[in-house]
């Protein structure tokens, strides 16, 4: 990789858009950036073209395992620190890329954006998902896990550096074998800061962190562009900070140690969810498009991929819970661990992706309450355009599960017309081809009371539990 310089001093002002620098090529590079590479193949006869044929099926089948059946492997399997790993592969060679999110337990939006990205379906090369690194810490909502010695609590101070040449504690030296085992071109480390790092130098929010290497900063600044397109208010764009890492941590280590182009991509945590995981997937779809290992298909501007009509009772159950800023942030987080099951899998979406046709690969849509200090919040992000496209998913079969102002939007979306009869105002009923539940109050009592009418309005395989309300 070239001589190393010293790290730039954390908290440096702000660059201005560096010029760009040609990438030195990689060792499986391609050119023609964004575009999946074709191959061409001479004639055969019949016997060999049925083989062929056959063969391909086969593999085509093997790498849609790969990327669907589960994972691909499990740290520290068996202890209660287990994590699953995941891993893509693309049907041509090409560059490793290691993805990680979930290092701090309370930023969460790195940890569901790579649980989405270990989905998408590559054109070439590898790609090797650890979504969830500190699932203890997550668990618990926090940066460290619960019962840590002071010492090793923070996951990322704890990879090699040049004093501590080996990872310290069980779970960074099981990642860190992890990443080791088979060095990668690239590693994208997904995290979140307090604040934004271009109003507030105390923080690393909003930021893309890099080694000191002119090739890291070049495909950087590409990635910083396009992340950039969703910051309205220029006073607080992305800022690339060539600080080289904290010491310790793991973007660090793959760069000083194993030779990897890494670099740290932060959110902010004081933006919306749904926002937040955009933002990552938008970071990692570019680095992906200029190594040319996904295709057209794949579109960064929405959670999951559709799957096309809806699935035989059985499939797993997708839920979609609106994370914009018109949900109440702890309702969201409750929803998104309440929710979490074998056999469903729980998103955050919000207005954008709703208006980019998101619900198409969802059951079922929960909208929670809205906060207490933005009364009407959810009508005005429901606008035209998003509120149509929510009436379209219903129509076509899809779930409608309100909550508080979420069931106010349900009546003003027009599923329900006639006022509640229950108590707590909760109605259950068909509209067009789907199903819709609406709790103007739930008590927490309830919590089973909800998951039950989101199963029945997602159409699950118990479809025959007793809906909510009459």
């Amino acid at each position: 990789m070239g001589s190393r310089a010293r790290p730039a001093a954390v908290g440096a002002s702000a660059p201005p858009p560096p010029t760009l620098i040609r990438m030195a090529p990689l060792r499986h590079a391609r050119p023609n950036i964004g575009k999946c590479p074709t191959y061409r193949f001479q004639p055969l006869d019949r016997q060999k073209h049925a083989r062929a044929v056959v063969l391909l099926a086969l593999l085509l089948r093997l790498f849609s395992a790969v990327a669907d059946d589960g994972p691909a492997g499990v740290l520290l399997d068996a202890t209660d620190t287990a994590t699953p790993w995941y891993e893509t592969h693309g049907n041509a060679p090409g560059p490793i890329v290691v993805l990680v999110g979930g290092t701090h337990g309370d930023e969460i939006a790195g940890a569901i954006a790579a649980d989405q990205i270990r989905r998408w379906p590559l054109c070439r090369g590898r790609l090797r998902v650890l979504p969830r690194a500190n699932v203890r810490a997550i668990a618990a909502g926090r940066r460290t896990a619960p019962d840590q010695p002071s010492a090793t609590a923070n996951l990322n101070r704890n990879f090699p550096t040049g004093r501590l040449p080996e990872p310290r504690g069980e779970l960074a030296a099981a990642i860190w074998r992890w990443l080791s085992a088979e060095p990668p071109d690239w590693v994208l480390d997904l995290h979140e800061g307090s604040g934004v790092h271009a109003t507030n130098r105390g923080t690393v929010g909003s930021s893309l962190i890099v080694p000191p290497d002119a090739n890291v900063r070049a495909i950087a600044t590409q990635l910083w562009r396009r992340v950039n397109t969703t910051v309205t208010d220029p006073s607080l764009q992305f800022t690339i900070l060539a600080t080289g890492g904290v010491t310790g941590g793991l973007m660090r280590a793959a760069w000083e140690r194993l030779g990897a182009r890494a670099i740290t991509l932060e959110t902010t945590m004081a933006y919306p969810l749904a926002l937040r995981v955009r933002q990552h997937r938008l970071m990692v779809h570019e680095l992906l498009r200029r190594l040319e290992m996904i295709g057209e298909e794949v579109r960064p501007e929405v959670p999951l991929a559709p799957r096309g009509p809806r699935p035989p009772q059985g499939c797993e159950l997708r839920v979609a819970v609106y994370a914009d800023a018109g949900a109440e942030p702890a309702a969201v987080r409750g929803l998104l661990a309440e929710l979490e099951a074998p056999g469903r899998v729980v998103m955050p979406v919000g207005a954008a992706e709703i208006a980019d046709s998101a619900l198409a690969a969802f059951d079922v849509l929960v909208v929670p309450d809205e906060p207490t200090t933005r009364a009407g919040a959810l009508r005005t992000e429901f606008d035209a355009r998003v509120a149509e496209r929510i009436r379209h998913f219903v129509r076509s079969g899809g779930g409608y599960v309100g909550l508080g102002a979420g069931a106010d939007a349900g009546r003003e979306l027009g599923f329900v017309r006639a006022p509640p009869a229950s108590p707590t105002g909760a109605v259950s009923i068909r509209s067009g081809g789907g199903r819709v539940a609406l709790f103007r109050v739930l008590p927490s009592s309830q919590t089973a009371s909800l998951i039950a009418a989101i199963e029945w309005a997602g159409g699950a395989a118990n479809a025959s539990a007793p809906a909510p309300g009459h």
